[in-house]
């Protein structure tokens, strides 16, 4: 069936070439303009309008096509517009024995210009077709097309070129390469493209076309060793690529793709396209000391591209990926979220990381699944190793509206308190650190999100040691304090410490600040304006023995990447006992343990410190015992 098909093709080609030439023989060349014109728009699906000469020779040795002032409109899909003019046309025939009897031996087009569009939908002006690329232009046995003017926007991959492209043959000798040059500016800057590719004399559809590419813009660049399986269908391309500059934000102006800010990087890999189907292979990223590999597979057969993969890091730097941060950098940047390219993203991306610095911290064996779908983005299943502990969380960015939300979630659970104090000196504390945040918020940018955010957050210290003389430190006499401090390491248990914070409007505010050890109890309360970033705390203590000394508080106000530390103190006579109202503290300590872990009311030491809160609140409401 197949074979019938194809010979009745065959045979209706032919016809149709018997029939111009026919035509030709019995009417004159000079009446062919129109239906060789009209023929060529079916074709090629552009309109096509012709304001100069017009001159067929098909009846000759040598057959061939002239045409001057040809117009090329965008096709019934694209915006109304022009694909390209042409000033001079020059296409030379060649007679040959086979289903059909012409063939293209050299195109010659003079004074080009080219218009190419392609929107966001994936809709090119270039193409035959709405849908994508097709099996590509006839081919051709030689092609000069000198300094042509050629503009470029594709809102697909967000690049803008203007400038000048020469193609043709180059070199000498019965088969010449074909070369392709062009200069001058992608998204606005510089750049500069040579392509080389086999000789066109010797191209055959049965087999793969080779072909290079370097592409330079300012000190980035890209290179590239490829080939079409079948010559100019840029429907199936295998390949080859190389990139390199000095930060990956910059490849935009080669890749069209925005990625992040990084310090000098490298990359390689391999590509390979099956009609609407890319794949990236042995992918290969390195910026500073920070490396990147892995497999990609991006799908855009259903209209929008859906991304789907595996990247893995041995080492990933925050220092690497943010370039150079100034010392007056906010912590949080007022960068705008990603919001036009996340309602547009479909992809689901598994990353490994086994080191990741955060830079006074680091965390190993991380995991997490970065999920878009329908303008939402997820990071779910997020796991990695902390200071000896476990952090785990996921987080979301909904772009539906015109203001996204955001939410996050984490959990931490015993983090060893010495692994996160600066190495080289003893340990003011050891123990283990539990917690879990909630917030959530809204905004178009990375500090507005911040600045509205709302939420709550428990740190709990459930059992651990800490140097006496720092316990000490608010409620001792300061001068001594600090001495001791200085030359004491002396411990003392730690019995429970819990931090409960909720934020409301960009401001944190503590609600529970409590550290109970043997000898003292510790209490604050504060608040951290996220806006100026800017930090207002005080910590009082209590000893639990009576004494006379200078009560006192620490202090610690003003911004908070360089915080002021101060004691104010002042004289009173401190009872002893558990006089310091945990009665008070019993609501809100007993819900914050239960939002970390229903199981720490009921632990040996923030269990008994609760009980001893209760049992305080119970004598103090049936008043004092009489005899």
């Amino acid at each position: 069936m197949d074979g019938r098909r194809r010979w009745s093709r065959y045979g209706l080609a032919f016809g149709a070439a018997v029939a111009v030439l026919l035509v030709a023989a019995l009417l004159g060349e000079r009446h062919l303009q129109r239906p060789l014109l009209r023929m060529f728009e079916r074709h090629l699906h552009h309109p096509l309008r012709l304001g100069g000469r017009f001159e067929a020779h098909l009846l000759s040795p040598h057959p061939r096509l002239d045409a001057t002032d040809l117009e090329i409109g965008n096709p019934p899909w694209s915006a109304p517009g022009s694909l390209g003019h042409i000033a001079r046309v020059d296409i030379r025939l060649a007679w040959r024995f086979g289903w059909w009897p012409l063939e293209i031996e050299r195109v010659e087009l003079g004074g080009a210009e080219w218009h190419l569009r392609r929107d966001a939908e994936g809709r090119a002006n270039w193409t035959a077709r709405a849908e994508g690329a097709g099996a590509g232009p006839p081919l051709i046995r030689s092609l000069a097309m000198p300094e042509a003017r050629v503009d470029v926007q594709d809102e697909r991959r967000h690049l803008t070129f203007t400038g000048q492209v020469s193609a043709g043959d180059a070199g000498g000798g019965p088969a010449p390469v074909l070369t392709v040059e062009a200069i001058g500016t992608l998204n606005g800057r510089p750049a500069t493209l040579h392509i080389e590719g086999e000789p066109l004399a010797t191209a055959r559809r049965e087999r793969p076309y080779h072909f290079t590419l370097l592409e330079r813009s300012a000190p980035s660049q890209l290179s590239a060793q490829g080939y079409f399986l079948h010559p100019f269908d840029f429907r199936e391309i295998e390949g080859l690529f190389q990139a390199k500059g000095p930060t990956l934000r910059d490849a935009y102006y080669l890749v069209g793709l925005k990625l992040p800010q990084t310090v000098p990087f490298s990359a390689s890999g391999r590509m390979s396209r099956r009609n609407l189907h890319f794949s990236y292979a042995d992918l290969r990223v390195t910026a500073g000391d920070s490396d990147l590999d892995g497999s990609l597979e991006v799908d855009s057969a259903g209209g929008q591209p859906h991304t789907t993969g595996e990247l893995r890091s041995q080492q990933l730097r925050l220092v690497d990926l943010g370039g150079h941060h100034g010392e007056a950098q906010s912590l949080v940047p007022d960068t705008p979220l990603p919001l036009r390219g996340l309602r547009r993203s479909e992809l689901r991306i598994r990353y490994r990381a086994q080191h990741v610095d955060l830079g006074k911290e680091r965390l190993s064996e991380l995991s997490l699944l970065v999920d878009a779908h329908a303008a939402a983005l997820r990071i779910e299943q997020a796991h990695a190793q902390l200071a000896g502990g476990e952090l785990s969380g996921e987080a979301q960015l909904d772009a539906h509206s015109a203001v996204p939300a955001a939410r996050l979630e984490l959990r931490l659970q015993k983090l060893q308190l010495e692994q996160l104090q600066p190495p080289g000196r003893a340990p003011f504390a050891t123990g283990t650190l539990d917690g879990r945040l909630q917030l959530a918020g809204a905004g178009p940018t990375w500090r507005a999100l911040a600045e509205g955010a709302h939420g709550e957050a428990t740190l709990v210290i459930p059992e651990g040691t800490m140097r006496r003389a720092l316990a000490e430190l608010a409620s001792a006499e300061l001068a001594g304090a600090l001495g001791v401090l200085r030359h004491n390491t002396q411990e003392t248990p730690i019995r429970c410490a819990v931090a409960t914070l909720s934020a409301q409007d960009g401001v944190v505010r503590t609600g529970t600040l409590l550290l109970d050890t043997d000898a003292t109890l510790l209490s604050g309360a504060g608040e951290l304006h996220l806006a100026d970033q800017t930090v207002q705390l005080r910590i009082r203590g209590r000893p639990k023995h009576p004494t006379l000394a200078l009560r006192s508080e620490v202090t610690v106000t003003g911004p908070l990447k360089h915080p002021h530390f101060g004691i104010e103190k002042r004289a009173a006579l401190l009872q002893g006992g558990a006089a310091v109202a945990l009665g008070a503290l019993l609501t809100p300590l007993a819900a914050g343990l239960a939002f970390v872990d229903p199981g720490l009311t009921h632990g040996a030491d923030c269990g008994a410190l609760l009980a001893e809160a209760r049992s305080e609140a119970h004598d103090s409401a049936a008043g004092p015992v009489t005899h």
